[in-house]
């Protein structure tokens, strides 16, 4: 599945999810490097005890994630890390504090913050963001509270976007909440959105993760049509 979705497909970086459910093993890093074309790139998902479950977040937890991506970074080929954290987790200073703490164990490597409550999308949270060095990334969801406004925002210089689709069931239960075609006009409008960024960020990391039976390829393959009609900042590994 691998070789055919950046061979197969072409794209050019991909983010890497099962380390949020399993520390990432160095061989399994490795094989991934070497199986890549030479420009491909990667962004990985930050285990959940770093942002799900904290108390579990030990220092040897830490050092087993840090040895995992090692390939990776020693490659060259790792774009950042992505720090995905449920609704429960809300601004303050303690959790301000955590953002630092997660800073410090993974610098230099550029660190995203994928946050799923709308009280972070406030301009002193923003500030604080750029302020410290830390990447924002911005996701379209289905607008149901309490989940955060699409808000295309850059702190650190480089833009993320993730996809999830607008699935408005997204908590109901015995529901896919990736079951989502994105309509062309809904992407067209993204694009558009994306060109208005000021200012403009150095390049961007698009992902798709409305994955219910395929829907993300074709959203993927699409908006990579539409973007390449615009002059837009570079645009990367538009799947999940």
């Amino acid at each position: 599945m691998f070789d055919y979705y950046c061979r197969g497909f072409g794209f050019d970086c991909v983010e890497i999810n099962s380390s949020f459910y399993h520390l990432p093993m160095a061989k399994c890093m490795a094989s991934l490097v070497r199986r890549s074309p030479e420009h491909f790139s990667f962004m990985v998902k930050l285990y959940q005890a770093f942002t799900h479950n904290l108390a579990e977040a030990s220092p040897e937890a830490f050092l087993h994630f840090r040895r995992g991506i090692a390939p990776l970074l020693d490659s060259g080929k790792l774009e950042g890390l992505l720090a995905q954290f449920p609704p429960a987790f809300l601004p303050s200073e303690d959790a301000r504090e955590w953002l630092l703490y997660l800073r410090e164990w993974f610098a230099p490597i550029p660190l995203f913050m994928d946050f799923r409550h709308r009280d972070w999308n406030t301009q002193d949270n923003l500030t604080f963001l750029q302020q410290e060095g830390l990447g924002y990334c911005f996701v379209d969801v289905p607008p149901v509270l309490p989940l955060p406004h699409f808000l295309p925002r850059v702190t650190n210089g480089v833009g993320y976007l993730r996809l999830h689709g607008r699935n408005r069931k997204w908590y109901r239960p015995q529901t896919s909440r990736y079951d989502y075609h994105y309509r062309e006009r809904e992407l067209r409008s993204v694009l558009t959105t994306l060109r208005g960024i000021s200012p403009p960020p150095s390049h961007i990391f698009i992902f798709f993760n409305n994955c219910h039976a395929g829907a993300a390829v074709r959203s993927a393959k699409r908006f990579r049509e539409l973007a390449a009609g615009h002059a837009t900042p570079s645009l990367y590994g538009v799947h999940h």
